[in-house]
């Protein structure tokens, strides 16, 4: 087993954007709140959901700016 930290998204997609990827995911992250503050309807009726996304998502930013990178659960060194 090898502990490898993905730079990018999914499949090690947009690795390029390596140090900025972290601020275009909190940019993302921060106006999809700011969008659900002015629906609160959907807020609302999807808490449990939108709560569980938004947890992943910011344990996700969390660990590209302590480590760098995201731990990949399997590695596939085959096309990206």
């Amino acid at each position: 087993m090898i502990l490898t930290y993905n730079k990018g998204v999914a499949f090690s997609m947009f690795a390029f954007l390596e140090e900025y990827l972290k601020y275009i995911q909190l940019f993302l992250v921060g106006g999809l709140g700011i969008y659900l503050l002015f629906y609160k309807d959907i807020l609302r009726n999807y808490s449990f959901p939108i709560g569980i996304i938004s947890g992943a998502a910011l344990s996700n930013i969390y660990d590209r700016f302590i480590h760098g990178g995201v731990v990949d659960y399997f590695f596939l060194a085959l096309w990206f």
